[in-house]
């Protein structure tokens, strides 16, 4: 069996945005509660928290790993949240639903598994 090269996962840019975006995503949750005595949750909240999260999220997608190891950690986040078991109320999420996010998520992992394997994209 071939062994994964030995790469610092520390440089790895998607580790910090995957740390972004699980700190916005709790972030978000904790604003959409209600406020008590109102029927909704606080709107300069919710818009606030809602923009930090799309943005985390856009970073997130964007972010190229650099190792595959930041690749795995990538795909296990976005199935994890999607699937529940990552997202903060541990239920199916549809935060990486949308397709461009997906496809820029999908171009990074080709250009990153083809420089690995050795062949041009």
């Amino acid at each position: 069996m071939a062994r994964a090269k030995n790469q610092s996962t520390t440089k790895d840019p998607v580790f910090a945005a995957i740390e972004k975006h699980q700190k916005a995503m709790r972030e978000l949750q904790e604003a959409l509660k209600m406020v008590q005595g109102t029927l909704g949750p606080d709107p300069k909240k919710e818009k606030k928290y809602g923009d930090l999260e799309w943005t985390a999220r856009a970073e997130l997608t964007s972010t190229a790993p650099t190792t595959l190891q930041g690749l795995l950690a990538l795909f296990t986040y976005i199935n994890g949240v999607t699937n529940g078991p990552l997202s903060p109320y541990g239920k199916r999420d549809n935060t990486f639903e949308e397709f461009e996010s997906l496809t820029v998520v999908l171009a990074n992992a080709e250009e990153l598994l083809s420089e690995q394997i050795g062949r041009a994209a």
